[in-house]
């Protein structure tokens, strides 16, 4: 029997690189080429590894390439947004079979944060073939807040009305009769992007996810990083102005009410009520309550000088937070993500200049800042790849297929 820790990071290379040979498996993941070659071994018995042909050399022995068997099993991954779902369901390449994403009203009498939950993942696997349904071991759900992976409980969700401390796997397990799995949706996003997105091959990460709320995720030597009481990451809690507004989470001037989607529209609609006029009013259709971070973006890119300076002073707070995340943990390469992130150049030239100008640690290396690679399906994508994980550690069994 092969350690579980050499079959995960064989398998984190495979998800990386999507097919190498056993020589550059031992590159990548540190192990000798005898124990990749037992770890490869186990997997095939598995069912979870295939050959994929030979290398394109020009001259010399060309290597077998190793996969995985990217229909062996299907993951299934539900993001937890301010009003949104967004779920896909994916292969063990990532390859996105089916995506949907539907909205709920955190606000009505009736919310019930389970019971959307479990529409959005039966609407998902509606119309799919039985074989892809039965392939299936878990579904994962990434949430806006603190929570407890063992005991898959909500701890803290500030911006979630009435979802503190709600054992959500359980309730959600019960419900679709399949196991659950949660995790923080930064974390996820950073899970998603280090395997599958704009930090591969990146051994030290850091992943800012710019939404209603502000979450970050950690990969440190390849690995997500929790902390010890898995809350590592909370970078919109950071405090900017201790005197500052009061912040959903019970503390003032944190990073999220200065730079959070609530905070840019919040700003939006206090300019506009002074009678200003922007492309913002007519975006958003004369109605103040449409108007969001995505809308004043949308301005933004337009042109609109008001949105342009809301975006320039929402991006020095940004800056801010992500300079002192630099000079504390010394990342090779920063991936911003979240709907708020969708600004474009703007936003990114106004965070690299303020990391630059506040940073110590950039005098010896400015780290890469760039935009996800799998946008508003990141965390989706890395809660269902986190299912993955788990079922490698706790079932392998699950992977067996027939040898017929």
């Amino acid at each position: 029997m092969v350690s579980r820790n050499n079959v995960r990071l064989v398998l984190n290379v495979l998800q990386q690189y999507r097919k190498a040979s056993r020589i550059e498996i031992s590159k990548y993941s540190g192990l000798s080429p005898a124990t990749v070659t037992n770890v490869i071994q186990e997997l095939e018995n598995l069912g979870l590894v295939r050959e994929a042909g030979k290398t394109e050399l020009p001259m010399g022995r060309k290597p077998i390439l190793i996969e995985l068997n990217p229909d062996i099993q299907y993951l299934v991954g539900l993001d937890v947004g301010i009003g949104k779902i967004i779920g896909v369901v994916i292969n063990l390449h990532s390859d996105i079979i089916k995506s949907i994403r539907e909205e709920f009203d955190v606000n009505s009498d009736d919310f019930d944060l389970v019971h959307e939950m479990e529409k959005v993942y039966l609407k998902l696997i509606e119309g799919l073939p039985q074989e892809i349904i039965n392939k299936i071991p878990g579904v994962g759900v990434s949430v806006p807040g603190l929570v407890h992976l063992e005991k898959g409980v909500l701890v803290f969700a500030p911006n979630l009305p009435n979802c503190n401390n709600v054992p959500l796997a359980d309730k959600l397990s019960q419900l679709i009769g399949k196991p659950v799995y949660i995790e923080n949706e930064a974390r996820a996003m950073a899970l998603a992007e280090a395997r599958y997105g704009a930090a591969r091959g990146y051994k030290n990460v850091f992943c800012i996810r710019l939404g209603y709320g502000i979450g970050g995720g950690i990969i440190i030597n390849g690995e997500l990083y929790r902390g010890s009481s898995y809350t590592a990451g909370e970078v919109g809690h950071m405090t900017i102005l201790p005197s500052g507004p009061l912040c959903h989470c019970g503390n003032r001037g944190c990073l999220e009410v200065f730079a959070g989607g609530g905070a840019i529209a919040s700003t939006a609609l206090r300019v506009l009520s002074s009678g200003s006029n922007s492309l913002i009013r007519e975006i958003a259709e004369d109605d103040s309550s449409s108007i969001t971070a995505r809308v004043v973006s949308e301005a933004a890119k337009r042109g609109d000088e008001i949105a342009l300076k809301i975006v320039k002073d929402f991006a020095n707070y940004i800056g801010i937070g992500i300079a002192s995340v630099v000079n504390i943990l010394n990342p090779e390469v920063i991936i911003v993500g979240g709907g708020v992130a969708n600004t474009g150049e703007l936003l990114f030239r106004e965070i690299k200049n303020n990391v630059k100008k506040r940073a110590f640690t950039t005098m010896m290396r400015f780290p890469e800042i760039l935009p996800s690679m799998l946008g508003e399906q990141a965390s989706s994508i890395g809660v269902a790849a986190y299912v993955f994980e788990e079922i490698i550690r706790n079932h392998p069994e699950y992977f067996k297929v027939s040898k017929k």
